[in-house]
């Protein structure tokens, strides 16, 4: 049966010669062969499966019926298959959906996610509620959050009215997991990698809506708060920077991504004190987001309570810091608030955030530029301090 299943993917490309003649039995047996109970077979039928979405995708989308056959098959019962293949035919579906005339029915290859994210709930919302959550509740979670995010995925061409459409199902059930896992009782589940997976689901379903992802960016921003208040988990902040990317443009959101920035150093500095050693993770990780402000939406820096805290403990970081990971993102981040002081185009903005350099945080970066660098410090960043001391000079 897998030489079999292999023979037809290879065969694929003469398929859409024909396809009424060749292709709808093809998927009919790829289709079969995908929910065998041998793991070799299924294997290479899915494998095959998703081979068609790129030699026969415009015949599977010109045909409404070979088109919901295929769809079909991203949902059908596959024990066999692995994850990460069923990922990769799940990602196949939703592209060859978006080959279809539009509108693309991409309902059906979506509205099946909700209830297999919502099957995983009760038990989770219960251990939330004061139980205690196993590790087995985790491979069904991951499962549906990764499948949502390898479509969300593929969407992004599609636009983002229609994505917004989409996620309007989906959403409900993303916030309650989100509000789930950030309770103590779910750890073992958020450690299990569900998680991680919430949130890549997170930052694709913000990356494919883009801007008209804004109807549900309070209610998202909340549950990302919470959850690094409980938990100090260094993924949440991913969504944090899909966000910044997508509202970075939009001048009304200054205000509330300053107001964001302050939560999150709230959240996550208590835990960086010192020896910040002990969460690198956490630390690059918020760096990180507190660079992308600087670079995309520095008015929300200039405007947050905080910020002056956050560049102090960057500055702080480059003498102390000994994980380069730390040190790259510290660097990055400094360096972007140097720049946008320096040449930004708004005098007001470049105003408000130069002082920022200034004081304990000018005195610890001209202390680690005299006293000499950490020999940790990535070579690649060493000439980036010039971007970062010109606004002391």
């Amino acid at each position: 049966a897998a030489a079999r299943c292999r023979l037809l993917g290879a065969l694929s490309p003469f398929f859409a010669a024909d396809p009424r003649g060749a292709l709808a039995p093809t998927l009919g047996c790829l289709l079969a062969g995908a929910q065998l109970p041998a793991a070799l077979a299924a294997e290479a039928a899915a494998v095959a499966l998703t081979m068609l979405s790129f030699r026969c995708k415009a015949e599977l989308a010109a045909d409404p019926e070979l088109l919901s056959a295929y769809i079909g098959a991203a949902h059908a019962p596959m024990p066999a298959v692995t994850l990460d293949q069923r990922c990769r035919l799940i990602e196949a579906c939703t592209r060859t959906a978006l080959a279809a005339p539009p509108p693309p029915p991409l309902h059906p290859l979506v509205a099946p996610l909700v209830p297999a994210l919502e099957l995983a709930l009760p038990p989770l919302e219960a251990a939330a509620a004061g139980g205690a959550a196993s590790e087995e509740l985790a491979p069904p979670l991951v499962a549906a959050l990764d499948m949502s995010s390898a479509a969300l995925k593929q969407m992004r061409p599609l636009g983002g009215a229609a994505v917004a459409e989409l996620l309007a199902m989906l959403w409900p059930a993303w916030l309650r997991v989100a509000a789930a896992l950030a309770a103590p009782g779910a750890r073992p589940v958020a450690a299990a990698g569900a998680l991680e997976s919430l949130c890549s689901m997170g930052q694709a379903a913000v990356r494919a809506a883009g801007a008209a992802f804004a109807p549900l960016l309070a209610p998202t921003a909340e549950r990302v708060v919470v959850g690094l208040q409980h938990t100090r988990a260094p993924q949440w902040l991913v969504v944090v920077d899909a966000l910044v990317d997508a509202f970075c443009d939009d001048a009304s959101a200054a205000a509330s991504f300053g107001a964001l920035l302050d939560q999150l150093a709230a959240a996550a500095l208590p835990a960086l004190a010192p020896p910040a050693e002990e969460r690198p993770d956490l630390c690059a990780a918020l760096l990180r987001t507190c660079a992308r402000c600087a670079t995309l939406c520095a008015s929300a820096l200039a405007r947050a309570a905080a910020a002056p805290q956050l560049v102090l403990h960057a500055s702080r970081l480059l003498e102390t810091s000994r994980h380069i990971d730390v040190l790259s993102q510290a660097v990055d981040f400094l360096r972007a608030l140097g720049r946008r002081a320096r040449y930004g185009r708004d005098p007001a903005e470049s105003a408000a955030l130069a002082p920022l350099l200034g004081g304990e945080a000018g005195d610890a970066l001209l202390g680690a530029a005299i006293r000499g660098l950490p020999d940790s410090l990535p070579l690649a960043s060493v000439p980036l301090l010039a971007d970062v001391l010109a606004p002391l000079l």
